[in-house]
């Protein structure tokens, strides 16, 4: 199917039109940490389901400016020198640090040689995927493809292999592939024809084959994902016990010994802690963060007349304590050594620490000069033993950010 063929194409009347870029220009987009980036259009295998034009057309790579980019092209490996563009990516790197590539449509199985797959591995492109769009007599050209992979250092649950749903392959098929993937323990990426499962019209497929194999896909990404079922559990029953892990925190006594607990008794056990959720926007800037977290907290708890981390977005009449001075901190001083503050003195303290470990002299030392004290962290702090934990906050800035809690502990005898 060539360009001038883009419109010959029956599609069925659910109002879906395909959205090409053919004829625009190079498609670069930057956003949040992530950049999306056309190389080349085009591809060769003329397939009857796609609406790709077989010319080609190669674009120079654009200027890369996040350290996770994903590539766009519907045929990456088509375009010529193919070796010599994958090298070229590998060796560009964005604030001194490498850059990762997904190629979000696959890889061609055809031209994917052992080579291109050591180059693809070497250059850091990460969850490899390619396309089994048709009959199950290709199992052995795409049970290669997976070795080549393997072969270069991917593990087999990294790789995706795309199945054409609700098009001439038939159920029956596509069922013999899912079960050829389970033996060779990769993910499925299972594409319905055509607009998506949303829009497609049960035509080749009757609407109860979609919705069961799309839910057969989705079980077998959860077996390949965690080695198990989930949603399969040992013997809980839900409605009226809950399982628990004993947690050796200050504050809490210890659930008996028999891990069966009835649900009044946690309720009674937790009464103690207020918890909450707090869903708060992307950070927007590169230094703090998201600032909406300190004003939730000023709203929700209480204002904090002493910070501990990166100045951002702080109010001018809040002390701010960090080692960095170029972060303009109103005492610019290890959070291990604060000996000129004296024990207590701050009502309420707010501590944003990183997040690689727990940080424990510095915070038995913030701890020593707060009252209380406000921790931002993706770990669960132990409360002091001179202390309680008084909030248990989650809060999420924005899609693919970890989660994080906010612990919020009072000393004995400290008013709230």
């Amino acid at each position: 199917m060539g360009r001038g063929d883009i419109k010959q194409v029956v599609f069925k009347p659910t109002g879906v039109i395909p959205r090409t870029t053919w004829g625009k220009p190079q498609y670069v987009a930057v956003k949040d940490d992530r950049q999306r980036i056309e190389t080349s259009r085009g591809c060769p295998n003329d397939c009857p389901f796609c609406y790709e034009p077989t010319e080609l057309e190669v674009f120079p790579i654009p200027k890369i400016e996040r350290n996770y980019v994903e590539i766009l092209d519907m045929n990456f490996l088509y375009q010529p020198n193919i070796l010599e563009r994958i090298r070229e990516l590998g060796k560009i790197k964005v604030n001194g640090k490498v850059v990762r590539y997904e190629e979000i449509c696959g890889f061609d199985y055809r031209l994917l040689t052992q080579e291109i797959a050591d180059e693809l591995k070497r250059a850091r492109f990460i969850k490899p995927r390619i396309a089994w769009d048709y009959s199950i007599k290709e199992q052995y050209k795409i049970k290669d493809a997976i070795t080549q992979l393997t072969k270069t250092g991917y593990k087999t649950k990294d790789i995706m292999v795309f199945v054409i749903v609700n098009w001439e392959i038939p159920k029956t098929e596509c069922d013999l592939k899912l079960d050829l993937m389970k033996i060779w323990n990769v993910k499925v990426g299972d594409c319905c024809y055509d607009g998506g499962y949303r829009h497609a019209t049960p035509e080749r497929w009757t609407a109860e084959e979609l919705r069961e194999f799309r839910a057969k896909c989705r079980k077998h990404n959860q077996l390949v994902n965690f080695g198990i079922d989930p949603e399969v559990s040992a013997g809980i029953q839900k409605h009226d016990k809950l399982y628990l892990h004993r947690i050796p925190c200050q504050e809490t006594q210890l659930l008996p010994s028999d891990p069966k607990v009835d649900i009044q008794s946690i309720k009674k056990a937790s009464g103690r802690v207020k918890f909450d959720f707090w869903p708060c926007m992307r950070q927007m800037t590169r230094r703090w963060g998201c600032n909406q977290i300190l004003h939730r907290l000023i709203e929700n708890v209480d204002k904090p007349d002493i910070c501990f981390g990166k100045t951002d977005g702080i109010p001018s009449d809040i002390i701010t304590v960090d080692k960095n001075p170029t972060m303009n901190p109103t005492h610019c001083l290890d959070w291990r050594d604060l000996g000129i503050f004296r024990d207590n003195q701050f009502e309420f303290g707010f501590w944003d620490p990183p997040y690689d470990k727990l940080y424990m002299p510095e915070y038995r030392e913030i701890w020593r000069v707060c009252k209380r004290l406000a921790i931002l962290h993706q770990l669960i702090y132990l409360a002091p033993k001179d202390g309680k934990r008084t909030h248990m906050i989650g809060v999420t800035t924005g899609p693919r950010m970890r989660i994080r809690c906010l612990q919020v502990f009072k000393k004995q005898g400290a008013s709230a």
